[in-house]
């Protein structure tokens, strides 16, 4: 269990649709099914005056090109326009290659104990 703050001004309503807002069965975003070697997500600085020598974090072409999975919210527990969720779950479902090896095959996000805004 993590204790989260929500970011966006949440105590009033929005013209545009809120990441816990999505509906049933909708992708929120992609999330990489092996695991990433850091030096492939980290970027990179010269160690003499500090300055940005490769792609900014998370965003070099390697990432890119990696086999991802969508993380969808759950049929059961979408989100609601105009309401908060008060418990996020992320369920991730994965097949054990090896000993040492997994693989993401799904992610679900659930929405629980949804609140009024207003």
């Amino acid at each position: 269990t993590l204790s989260c703050q929500f970011e966006e001004q949440v105590t009033m309503a929005s013209d545009k649709k809120r990441w816990y807002e999505g509906a049933a069965e909708e992708t929120l975003f992609y999330i990489s099914r092996d695991a990433i070697s850091a030096d492939i997500f980290e970027a990179k600085f010269d160690e003499t005056d500090n300055t940005l020598v490769s792609t900014p974090w998370g965003r070099s072409k390697e990432l890119s090109r990696l086999p991802k999975i969508p993380v969808t919210v759950s049929n059961a527990f979408g989100g609601i326009r105009n309401t908060i969720p008060r418990k996020v779950s992320l369920e991730l479902q994965y097949y054990q290659i090896d000993r040492y090896k997994k693989r993401l095959v799904s992610a679900t996000i659930f929405y629980d104990e949804i609140c009024t805004i207003f």
